[in-house]
């Protein structure tokens, strides 16, 4: 509470501001403290001492009203003031409520400061944290940056490496390839080489068959004709003898009806005569044999054979040229150069259409055919299973099993077993690569196949 100064108790309520009492002269009191008025009888005071005491009195009376009115005053002021004590204490209160809740903001404030600055502690150790974190980032993305600069340098080096592999690779290739090609000409010069040379084997062998049936032929017709000719003779020999007797019979008869002696020597005259043969027979009516007149010829629809006859003369008398039976049970045919093939029994199963015809390749099972510089193959029966249309069909692949083929300088596959193109020759180059797949490229592009001929990455 603030301090209020005491007011004295002063007449008039301890106001300064009313008039001062002057002091009264000090009246005699009796025993009972009243003061004494002297006994008129014994004495009685003059007039001033009576006006003085009634002065007195009145001023006495005023000071007292004075004084009451001073003590209202006073206790009007006292009132006041303890009303403005009031307020005053009531200030105090609210003073002191709100200096309370000034200091409990300012508690609050403090706590909250307190707080943030244990926030910012916290947010100064986190951003301490955050830096040494950051500082570990950058630290460790700096070695990152590192080992990538290493790596990158690494990997340039292994690209480089790689690109020297490669072109060493691509060196090699082109020289594997070029020896390939060269390998292959040479294979297709020595094939074409022995191609020529089996055909002209062949062709050797065939003339000199066919001299040789034609030397048989004549060697036959000669003796037909020998033959003929001496049944000829002795039939008019016979004849020449019996016309010669009846002649003779009739001579004799004449001259004995005559008498003329003559004597006819039908001996001499038989002997003089020479005989020509009435009829020729030359090689181009010499047919192959007697045995053939139960075939059927009509080539322009299909051939008859008859199963009791000979198979291969009965096959001579449609074709140029048959071959004799090879062990794949087959009779080469051959007609205006062209070659085609027919069983034991006389069945054609190729017709004669082939450039040349190869004896069954080993690896395949099949058999080989060329047409106008393409290849193809007949399976064991000599159906074509697959149409000649490659210009090199290449060795079996040991490690996929598959069969490479070239058409028009492009490369494919073909399965041999089921001769079928899994792979369309489409590609520049085919290599074969560790780890059961093919590097294929077209142009500048390249990509991979899988061993079966597959697409295994599209080229790129």
């Amino acid at each position: 509470m603030a301090n209020i100064p005491n007011i004295p108790n002063l007449p008039g309520g301890g106001n300064p501001n009313l008039p001062k009492i002057p002091n009264l002269p000090n009246m005699p009191n009796n025993s009972s403290g009243t003061s004494k008025i002297p006994n008129s009888s014994n004495n009685l005071p003059d007039k001033n001492a009576l006006l003085q005491q009634a002065i007195n009195n009145q001023v006495r009376e005023k000071e007292k009203r004075k004084a009451a009115e001073a003590q209202r005053v006073a206790a009007e002021e006292k009132r006041k003031a303890e009303e403005a004590q009031r307020k005053a204490n009531e200030e105090k209160l609210k003073t002191e409520e709100a200096q309370r809740k000034a200091d409990a903001e300012k508690r609050k404030a403090e706590e909250a400061q307190r707080k943030a600055e244990e926030e910012k502690l916290k947010t100064v150790e986190a951003q301490r944290k955050a830096n040494a974190e950051k500082q570990r980032a950058e630290e460790a993305q700096r070695k990152a940056n590192e080992e990538k600069r290493k790596t990158e340098a690494a990997q340039r080096k292994a690209n480089e490496e790689k690109q020297k592999a490669e072109e060493a690779i691509r060196k090699a290739e082109a020289a594997q390839r070029k020896a390939n090609e060269e390998k292959r000409k040479a294979e297709e010069i020595q094939r074409k080489m022995a191609a020529e040379e089996k055909r002209r084997e062949e062709d050797a062998n065939r003339q000199a068959a066919e001299a040789w049936q034609k030397t048989q032929a004549q060697e036959a017709l000669r003796k037909t004709q020998e033959e003929a000719k001496a049944k000829r003779k002795a039939k008019l020999k016979k004849l020449v003898f019996i016309l010669g007797g009846i002649i003779a019979l009739f001579l004799i008869v004449g001259k004995m009806c005559s008498g003329d002696d003559h004597d006819y020597d039908y001996n001499n005259d038989y002997n003089n005569e020479s005989y020509e043969s009435t009829s020729e027979v030359t090689f181009d009516d010499f047919s192959v044999g007697s045995d053939l007149e139960d075939v059927t010829v009509d080539p322009s629809v299909n051939i008859t054979i008859n199963p009791d006859l000979d198979i291969k003369k009965q096959l001579q008398v449609y074709y140029d040229y048959v071959y004799s039976l090879d062990s794949d049970g087959f009779y080469k045919i051959q007609k205006d150069n062209k070659y085609g093939l027919a069983t034991s029994d006389g069945t054609v199963v190729a017709a004669p259409k082939y450039d040349y015809i190869y004896s069954k390749d080993s690896e395949t099972g099949f058999i080989k055919v060329e047409q106008n510089n393409l290849y193809g193959f007949l399976n064991s029966k000599g159906a074509e299973i697959l149409k000649p249309q490659f210009e090199y069909i290449y060795s079996i692949d040991d490690d996929s099993g598959l069969m490479k083929v070239e058409k028009d300088d492009k490369y494919g596959f073909v399965n041999p077993k089921t001769m079928k193109l899994v792979t369309p020759c489409i590609y520049t180059y085919i290599y074969s690569l560790d780890g059961g797949l093919y590097k294929v490229e077209q142009g500048e592009k390249t990509g991979y196949l899988n061993k079966d001929g597959s697409l295994f990455k599209a080229v790129e």
